[in-house]
């Protein structure tokens, strides 16, 4: 018995499972894990967390805490997580807590800080009381508030913000000099002063798209390789006339999504400038335009396509336009006719899909086809 405790007392890493219904945490004595590093505790969605608040003081050790769909009966992070000044990685994805706590500023090691709470679930409840009981309207549901207190954390380098936020002042993230990934970011949100540069910044994901916010959080990341530019929750009156320049975009941007942008003008003759642009992923409503055209030479690092939701009558592809994309067309045995869509030949609204296969050769391909 004594061999076993002193096995468990020396156990540093620590994975929860909980299935609909357990209760297994409740057996669990913490104070018997004074070596604990890493705490991972994933439950099903539907599933409420028995952690109790003085649990969390036993883990003053921990630099990785996990917390996958935390749910509890108030719906908010117990305050001993702030006292965790060890953190490293912290992560509460898909918890249904109903707003960012202000203590989360003490964690300031925090590398990893990924807050993309289940806003959904909330969403969902909050528009029943919009449409049933009808006390208020869709475009004024409160939003999770988010603390300005990432300004303290300067060792960031992954921050993920919930889907939709709000802000009661506008967030300081000028002294995130490591900063590589930062997504679901609304530039009306943050400060952008004139010195302000993520020179480090690889991944940006951009929400609420407001064109001159936009664009100018884009010329303050320059080195951003992967970058998408979305609207949450679709609202009709967000939208953008066109898309930046393309000498505005990052030089090195190899993978570009756009998502209920509603575009007024076709994105191509912009997007096929792009010199190292090797995925494109076209979303959702993000043109709402019926025809596209791709040029002759455009393109021309492009391998990875993807249209969905885009409704068009007329798609016009120019000869040597996407040559490696064309060249994957080929293989899996569609001609130029399949993929240039005319409204003669169109019934219902069509879809686009990438696909991956193997050739003869064994070889894998790639290449985009109807849906």
């Amino acid at each position: 018995m004594k061999q076993r405790e002193a096995q468990i007392g020396k156990v540093r890493r620590l994975a929860i499972i909980s299935k609909s219904g357990d209760n297994f945490i409740e057996g669990i004595k913490f104070n018997e894990y004074p070596y604990l590093r890493s705490l991972l505790h994933l439950l099903p969605w539907n599933q409420e967390s028995y952690f109790k608040e003085s649990r969390f003081k036993k883990f003053k050790l921990v630099r990785v805490l996990h917390l996958e769909n935390f749910n509890n009966h108030i719906r908010k992070l117990p305050k001993d997580t702030g006292s965790l000044i060890h953190l490293r990685y912290l992560s509460l994805k898909g918890s249904r807590i109903n707003e960012v706590p202000s203590f989360i500023g003490n964690l300031r090691c925090l590398e990893t800080l990924d807050l993309r709470i289940d806003f959904e679930a909330s969403f969902c409840m909050l528009i029943f009381v919009v449409l049933i009981l009808r006390k208020t309207s869709l475009y004024s549901i409160s939003f999770p508030t988010v603390p300005n207190v990432f300004k303290y954390m300067k060792q960031l380098k992954h921050l993920y913000l919930p889907d939709e936020y709000r802000v009661c002042s506008k967030l300081e993230l000028a002294n995130l000099s490591y900063l590589q990934t930062l997504v679901n970011v609304q530039p009306k949100t943050i400060q952008i002063p004139t010195w302000f540069k993520l020179n480090r910044l690889r991944v940006l994901k951009v929400g609420n798209n407001t064109p001159d916010a936009m664009q100018m959080l884009i010329s303050k990341c320059p080195l951003v390789e992967k970058l998408k530019l979305y609207d949450p929750i679709a609202k009709p009156f967000h939208r953008i006339e066109k898309l930046p320049e393309a000498h505005q975009f990052p030089p090195n941007l190899a993978k570009l999504t756009l998502s209920n942008t509603r575009l007024g003008e076709d994105p191509m003759p912009t997007l096929e400038k792009l010199p190292n642009l090797k995925i494109l992923c076209l979303e959702s409503w993000c043109f709402i335009g019926k025809d596209m055209v791709c040029s002759e030479g455009g393109f021309p690092l492009l391998q990875y396509l993807l249209l969905d939701k885009l409704y068009l009558e007329e798609w016009r592809v120019e000869e040597g336009a996407m040559p490696n994309t064309c060249r994957s067309h080929s293989k899996i045995g569609l001609t130029k006719e399949d993929w240039i869509l005319t409204k003669s030949n169109m019934c219902l609204p069509l879809y686009f899909k990438t696909v991956t296969e193997k050739d003869n050769q064994g070889e894998i391909i790639s290449g985009l086809q109807l849906a």
